[in-house]
């Protein structure tokens, strides 16, 4: 057993491989505008904790429309490519993401711990450069 005794701040920190995508980011507020409010943009934001499961997922896109749905409801996820792009079903509506670099990304989804999805606008879909970038958020509900 571990001599030092572990604090909160340490138990709250990420592990293993997910250490390696954490960085300090700030998170916009829901009143905040979707674009041009001088952030830096972030393809996915974790929870609180990153390593524990979320019980729901935001879907933000560049003209301000969200779509949240709940981790109970993805029963299948899909992609010939995950560093390109796939597609979820909740229920009976399918999300599909297209970017750049997603394999983080499908693996959060994959572990439920993903929080927020946003979407990129068109400028930092060109000037990223190997970035994790989500350039379409496509929301599909039957009707």
């Amino acid at each position: 057993m571990n001599s030092k005794a572990d604090s909160i701040t340490d138990l709250l920190q990420p592990r293993g491989h997910l250490a390696q995508l954490a960085r300090s980011e700030t998170r916009r507020t829901d009143d905040a505008p979707a674009t041009g409010s001088g952030e830096e943009y972030t393809a996915f934001a974790r929870g609180r904790v990153g390593t524990r499961p979320q019980m729901m997922v935001c879907f933000r896109k560049c003209t301000g429309e969200v779509n949240v749905f709940a981790y109970s409801l993805l029963t299948r996820i899909h992609s010939e490519n995950p560093a390109r792009g796939f597609s979820m079903n909740f229920g009976d509506t399918k999300v599909t993401l297209e970017g750049q670099n997603l394999t983080p990304l499908f693996h959060y989804m994959r572990e439920h711990r993903a929080v927020e999805i946003v979407e990129a606008e068109r400028t930092v879909v060109m000037t990223a450069d190997g970035e994790c970038v989500v350039s379409r958020v496509l929301v599909v509900s039957p009707k």
